[in-house]
């Protein structure tokens, strides 16, 4: 386990995304798996921040900063309301809210990560209501919330090329080993970007999961760390990721169909 001692450099770095992304600690906790979590709590990131923490396990490190790294800037998206105004929420409305989530392939989950804590009342099921026609009034600073978040991101990435399918055996070996090129580690940041799944949930959440493979493996080909991957678990990756962007997507669709 290698241990990253963390720099003022490193320090002012990691405040400076906190401020950028709105990201409560409370927030980023919960972007750990369940066994981590009592681990890397509220208290830990507080110490980050005050200089208290000065070591930190380095694929943890690394996968926090990428996560950040792939939210939006919502500086000027988490303003404090000063009431707590209602709205109805008109066909026009409902239309131009729908379209963003279509645009970015994005679902209320994405949305949810960048909630500042004073939208304690947002959650999905109300975004997923607004989307269907269901919910016609709404607070007026929600909904503004949402549609300035929706409206910061990127349009959805386009489509991947197709991988061949490789069965991922337990065992690898050296002439299994591929070159990881900027592309295939571009494939995979924007795979990552789309689904919202880091490596660790990725690996965790599937039933077909190579056991030589792990999620510290999947993030450093992401970092560039790691120069070299088995083809037989780059391509159960790629396909992985793949698969749950297409769920994610379709299920996105019956939402927005009703």
């Amino acid at each position: 386990m290698e241990i990253l001692k963390i720099s003022q450099k490193e320090r002012e770095l990691f405040i400076s995304e906190i401020r950028r992304t709105r990201m409560s600690y409370s927030k980023l906790n919960g972007c750990f798996l369940e066994k981590e979590k009592p681990k890397y709590t509220v208290a830990f990131f507080l110490d980050i921040e005050t200089g208290k923490t000065k070591k930190i396990e380095k694929f943890i490190w690394q996968e926090i900063v990428t996560f950040l790294d792939t939210l939006p800037t919502i500086s000027n998206i988490a303003i404090k309301p000063t009431s707590r105004l209602k709205i109805s929420i008109t066909e026009a409305m409902r239309m131009e809210l729908k379209a963003e989530f279509e645009r970015t392939g994005k679902t209320g989950a994405a949305i949810l990560r960048m909630c500042p804590r004073y939208l304690d009342s947002l959650n999905n099921l109300k975004i997923t209501r607004w989307l269907s026609g269901d919910n016609v009034k709404t607070y007026i600073d929600e909904w503004e919330f949402v549609l300035k978040a929706i409206k910061s991101f990127p349009d959805r990435p386009k489509k991947f090329k197709k991988v061949k399918v490789i069965s991922p055996s337990c065992a690898t070996n050296k002439m299994d080993q591929v070159s990881i090129s900027d592309e295939i580690k571009e494939e995979l940041i924007q795979l990552k970007m789309a689904t919202g799944l880091s490596p660790n949930k990725l690996y965790e959440q599937s039933d077909s999961s190579p056991k030589t493979l792990n999620g510290t493996m999947i993030n450093h080909w992401i970092l560039g760390t790691t120069k070299t991957a088995s083809e037989a678990h780059l391509s159960w990756v790629l396909i992985e990721y793949k698969a749950q962007a297409k769920r994610q997507q379709k299920m996105l669709e019956i939402i927005l169909q009703n």
